[in-house]
């Protein structure tokens, strides 16, 4: 794997709505949702060191925290050989302000993006089978460099690869139901275990990172979290 693309993009209203401690400055905005695909690429990388390169967070004009953002970072593996480049390079993506149910440029797209894309190089050979001896026949083969892509989709629900769904159950209804199903059983199996706590500590500090050397770029837009009663 050499490459990896977050598109994380929501309705702050949907998921959020009348939580204004979402846009202080401690509630971190859309950051708060990025919390979910980078803690993923933590734990599926554990030996590799992130290292955010640049971001851009956008901050609406009644908001102290940012609603989007890009970003790049980088993980080497700390297992790599000398001169080698094993370095993956992760991109993302990510909205608060996403709601294609009210803008006309994006109403054939779903209600949430939730995906992490994962890109691998190969190298297929273009050896053929000697008909006459039943052999690989390597003389004048060429390797053909191969692309494969899995994306992770809905927040983890389904899984493609290279557009393929090889997924076999449905996302459920309510789309983060069984992750919620899922940390509970956790927290039940620790409790069981005497052991006290789960802490991840690496995704808090790529947080802090990306607040710390992202360029900001405040607009002249609000955004209302609150909806009427």
């Amino acid at each position: 794997i050499h490459d990896i693309f977050i598109e994380w993009k929501e309705s702050a209203r949907k998921w959020h709505p009348n939580q204004t401690w979402v846009t202080t400055k401690q509630g971190m905005g859309v950051l708060d949702s990025l919390f979910n695909p980078i803690s993923l690429l933590v734990y599926l990388f554990p030996d590799n060191p992130f290292k955010v390169v640049w971001a851009n967070l956008r901050r609406p004009k009644n908001w102290e925290s940012p609603i989007a953002g890009t970003l790049e970072m980088k993980a080497t593996s700390s297992k790599s050989k000398s001169g080698d480049d094993n370095s993956l390079t992760i991109r993302a993506e990510f909205e608060w302000d996403y709601e294609p149910s009210i803008n006309q440029y994006r109403k054939q797209q779903p209600a949430e993006i939730w995906n992490v894309t994962f890109t691998a190089a190969s190298i297929s050979s273009n050896s053929s089978i000697n008909k006459n001896t039943g052999k690989n026949h390597t003389e004048n083969s060429t390797a053909t460099p191969h692309t494969t892509t899995m994306r992770v989709q809905d927040g983890g629900a389904q899984v493609y690869i290279d557009d393929q769904r090889v997924t076999t159950e449905p996302t459920a209804e309510y789309i983060i139901g069984p992750e919620y199903v899922n940390l509970y059983s956790m927290f039940i199996n620790l409790i069981q275990s005497d052991c006290r706590c789960y802490v991840d500590e690496t995704t808090p500090r790529i947080i802090q990172e990306i607040l710390e050397c992202a360029e900001w770029t405040d607009s002249n837009e609000e955004y209302n979290i609150m909806l009427d009663e």
